[in-house]
């Protein structure tokens, strides 16, 4: 997808190719997305043969008609009461800035903030989350115009 497009969701051309790689046999065809659960079935719900692992592996659907599975051990998700009023001062502060809640992650965005100020303010949050979740089982890590905790 094009990194600017704000609206990320696939369009038909794209809907048709999978369709056309699913529906051979001799292929497995699966999504691989840090997206949540409840978007990325709304998009490719159409793809009837198609795999979807969604949080990054969190969890996992071998079709449309199988239900979502959670591929990893559950763990304590107790680090988001500490992660969250951090997440919520660094959108407050900074326009064009959301979060967003996953089942098993958190992720701040900031594409839509000023681009020096945004990057600034996530290189503070990073700093910040790492801080105060040092001793808690997670990951904090930036991406594009992104800071994300989830379990390690």
């Amino acid at each position: 997808m094009d990194q600017d497009t704000l609206d990320k969701k696939p369009d038909d051309a794209l809907i048709s190719l999978l369709n056309r790689l699913c529906d051979d046999p001799n292929n497995l065809v699966f999504i691989v997305s840090g997206r949540g659960k409840d978007p990325l079935s709304k998009w490719f719900g159409s793809c009837a043969n198609l795999g979807i692992s969604a949080e990054h592996g969190y969890f996992t659907r071998w079709n449309c008609d199988s239900p979502w599975e959670t591929s990893v051990l559950p763990c304590d998700l107790g680090w988001k009461k500490i992660a969250k009023p951090v997440m919520k001062h660094y959108t407050e502060a900074t326009d064009g800035s959301f979060i967003e809640e996953k089942e098993s992650a958190m992720v701040w965005h900031h594409q839509e903030a000023d681009p020096s100020f945004g990057s600034w303010q996530a290189k503070e949050l990073l700093d910040h989350l790492e801080s105060v979740l040092t001793n808690e089982p997670v990951v904090v890590k930036r991406g594009q115009d992104i800071v994300e905790v989830k379990p390690q």
